[in-house]
């Protein structure tokens, strides 16, 4: 099975075969889970999310009166934070209405887990309960990404991936240690981990990127995106 961009003016049609049968051209498949459309837009995968997390939000409402909120809140978590966090550092810097609409069921399901007022303000929510918006969600994940390659225990296939800014010029800015900022042409290619990883990473303060640790960058990176809620 092989899929291609088939809106592509340089897209070809191959006859690929493999023990003389042909292989199917598919315009979305999935991979360990995710499903990869031809134009790598993840709208096919978001619209799966959607709908398993819409089912889920069915079950917690059915249960809202027959668990506390800390139970509730343990359902969210594996029914419905797992397919919103699974590979969010892929395709969360896509389709920004999509992920608006998938944004919108996270803060229903937690007014479920809360007993709270269909319209009732959620940051708050979300601060007590010391859980990430999908926004945030795949901003932490990058973080770590750009945390692991800034001391160098990234996979060797990404080890190229960033240049930083002392790799460039060499005049001693207070800038020279941060990522360098490609200038991508293409809307795909600005939404890609290659510019909007080292874009998140230059804005955190140097105390997080700074973190003696993997786990300690990991909850001081939590700490600080939770923190926003507060002040909302």
């Amino acid at each position: 099975m092989y899929f291609k961009n088939i809106h592509s003016k340089y897209a070809l049609h191959l006859n690929i075969l493999i023990d003389d049968m042909p292989i199917i051209e598919k315009e979305a498949t999935k991979f360990l889970g995710v499903i990869i459309d031809s134009n790598l837009t993840w709208n096919n995968h978001i619209d799966n999310i959607c709908m398993l997390v819409s089912r889920a939000i069915g079950i917690l409402y059915k249960l809202k009166y027959c668990l506390s909120p800390k139970s509730l809140f343990m359902l969210y978590n594996s029914l419905i934070l797992s397919h919103i966090s699974y590979c969010n550092i892929v395709w969360g810097n896509s389709n920004k209405m999509k992920i608006m609409l998938m944004y919108r069921l996270q803060k229903k399901a937690l007014r479920i887990c809360t007993h709270s007022h269909f319209l009732a303000h959620t940051d708050p929510i979300f601060y007590d309960l010391k859980t990430l918006q999908i926004v945030d969600i795949h901003i932490f994940q990058t973080a770590i990404f750009m945390f692991k390659f800034w001391i160098n225990i990234i996979p060797p296939a990404f080890r190229n991936m960033f240049v930083y800014n002392s790799n460039i010029h060499s005049y001693p800015t207070r800038h020279s240690f941060d990522f360098h900022l490609t200038n991508p042409k293409i809307i795909m290619a600005y939404k890609s981990i290659r510019h909007h990883g080292p874009d998140i990473w230059n804005a955190l303060p140097d105390i997080i990127k700074h973190s003696a640790t993997l786990y300690s960058f990991k909850a001081s990176m939590k700490k600080y995106l939770i923190s926003k809620y507060s002040h909302a």
